[in-house]
């Protein structure tokens, strides 16, 4: 009879632990927008350098906030955002190869435009 009393007790209350309440499934998507403005960061930074290898680096040191960026938009239910960050990735990851100054612009260029599209949409979902 202990035991199921116990069973009682405890099952609903892992039930709850396993589902959270619905206002807590719309996170908000604050972690989302931070890495997306990094990533806009980086890419305006690259584009406005004088060095291609600086250049060059930080169009690369995009890549992994962009994935973040990506991620939490995923959590936080926004999936129009997560596009242009996949995008942004790719510039990133092709950004470390740049051979010259124009190219590593262009990629900076590339990045800034998608974490900037990313960020539009992120604070579109981040509104409702």
């Amino acid at each position: 009879m202990r035991l199921f009393l116990l069973r009682c007790a405890v099952a609903p209350a892992l039930l709850a632990l396993a589902a959270p309440p619905v206002a807590a499934a719309a996170a908000d998507c604050d972690a989302a927008i931070r890495h997306a403005s990094v990533v806009a960061d980086y890419g305006q930074r690259a584009f406005v350098s004088e060095n291609y290898v600086d250049a060059a680096n930080l169009g690369g040191s995009a890549r992994i906030p962009s994935i973040d960026a990506a991620r939490h938009a995923t959590a936080c239910g926004c999936k129009e955002a997560v596009p242009p960050l996949e995008d942004a990735n790719l510039t990133a990851a092709r950004a470390n190869v740049a051979f010259n100054l124009e190219g590593a612009r262009g990629y900076g260029a590339r990045l800034k435009k998608d974490a900037d599209t990313a960020l539009e949409a992120l604070r579109r979902c981040a509104a409702r």
